[in-house]
């Protein structure tokens, strides 16, 4: 056996180094290696897991896809912020100021019907600009409601949410309507739907205190002089809570002297029967009212002679069937005061009516059926709060030296006055 040669493993012949198969017996001299074919179940699960993984990503891509296009829906308390077509809208309830009110204390008096504004301020979510006009034109429907009742808040209701002329800066504004019997609270629901299928609900919570009522008459203190009813404003005022509702029933007397003032706000009642009416002959001026209630007059004279102011207020003060003649001016609302005057009449002064007054919330737009006869001027407006139209229907404007100076150039509404 030479040295390129190699022995044959069956018979031992010898054979060439690069022989395959030996001639001698003919048999296969190359070392195989045996293949062994994959088990038939493990291509199986193999198959299963690809077919897993497809159909998992397959339901993912689904579900995302249908989680993006279904509407979203929105619930907040107070304040919430909205994402539609690129842009971010800041929506929020809030009180005078235009800050956000989440719960909105008030103290209201038992039986006493009650309304107040519920603001809605849309701004756009960057630069805080009011973004109201752009952020309705994407809404189908917006409604306001109380869905569940209340215990204590009798008839709870509110308005159709809609833009308010006396209160430009909220984008809506509905009025909530209630008369309280005990405290009590309540949720004020504001739900938006957009044309995109999106609903916004913003929540408001009401919490509503009933303060005490107070009525005097003539029998239960003196005030049949101005010094007794002053002395009685003032022992009141520094008695009672801030926040109590105090009626004077005054005696059918005329009050003479320098001045009276009201250190708070009152109701003040007239005898309104018989030939002798309450009579002030003095100037009555009522102060600021920190509690922010509205002073009431019902059934007075003011009777003058030739000089000074009448009524001078400081505060939102309402006057009903009052009678005001011949004084320099005789209803004057200046300092942060609203004025209403309804059923009154101002004859023979030098200004019947005077509105010079910085910001206030509105009492109530109605001028109705007052009667201004022979005054230098009937109505003068130098500062009106707000833009809230002024609306004089059924009011006569007769004799005057000049009806209406309209100094401010204030929105009025006389579409329905008497101009004889």
């Amino acid at each position: 056996m030479t040295e390129n040669c190699k022995p044959c493993p069956h018979c031992g012949a010898s054979l060439p180094a690069e022989a395959s198969f030996c001639p001698c017996c003919a048999r296969s001299v190359n070392h195989r290696q045996a293949l062994v074919p994959p088990a038939p179940g493990r291509r199986k699960a193999l198959r299963r897991a690809l077919c897993v993984l497809l159909l998992l990503l397959a339901v993912g891509g689904g579900l995302s896809w249908y989680s993006s296009s279904q509407p979203q829906v929105c619930d907040g308390i107070g304040e919430i912020t909205y994402t539609a077509g690129g842009n971010t809208y800041r929506l929020f309830l809030a009180d005078a100021d235009g800050l956000p009110l989440s719960t909105s204390h008030m103290t209201v008096s038992a039986g006493q019907a009650t309304r107040f504004p519920a603001r809605l301020y849309i701004q756009d979510g960057e630069s805080g600009s009011d973004a109201g006009v752009d952020f309705l034109e994407l809404a189908s429907q917006v409604t306001a409601s109380f869905p569940a009742p209340s215990v204590g808040g009798n008839n709870i209701a509110c308005t159709a949410p809609a833009p308010h002329e006396a209160l430009p800066e909220a984008a809506l504004v509905s009025f909530v309507d209630f008369t309280a019997s005990r405290d009590f609270t309540a949720q004020l629901l504001w739900g938006i739907t957009m044309k995109n299928g999106d609903v916004i609900r913003l929540r408001q919570e009401l919490d509503i205190s009933v303060s005490q009522t107070y009525d005097y008459y003539p029998e239960d203190a003196p005030m049949n002089t101005a010094e007794e009813l002053q002395a009685l404003l003032d022992q009141l005022a520094a008695s009672l809570e801030p926040d109590a509702q105090v009626n004077l029933h005054l005696p059918a007397v005329t009050y003479q002297g320098e001045s009276l003032t009201l250190p708070r706000a009152f109701h003040l009642y007239g005898a309104a029967e018989g030939a002798q009416p309450t009579t002030f002959a003095l100037p009555v001026q009522i102060e600021y009212d920190a509690s922010g209630r509205i002073t009431y007059l019902y059934d007075l004279v003011f009777q003058g002679a030739g000089a000074g102011t009448a009524l001078t207020s400081r505060v939102r003060t309402w006057v009903e069937n009052c009678t005001f003649t011949d004084w320099d001016t005789g209803f004057l609302c200046t300092g942060n005061s609203w004025g209403n005057a309804i059923s009154c009449v101002f004859a023979d002064n030098g200004v019947g009516f005077r509105f010079d007054s910085g910001d206030v919330t509105p009492v109530h737009s109605m001028y109705n059926d007052n009667r201004f006869q022979n005054n230098g001027t009937a109505v003068v407006l130098e500062q009106v709060p707000s833009q809230l139209t002024l609306d004089f229907q059924g009011s006569l404007f007769q004799g005057n030296g000049a009806d209406i100076d309209n100094r401010c150039g204030h929105p009025l509404d006389l579409s329905q006055a008497i101009f004889a």
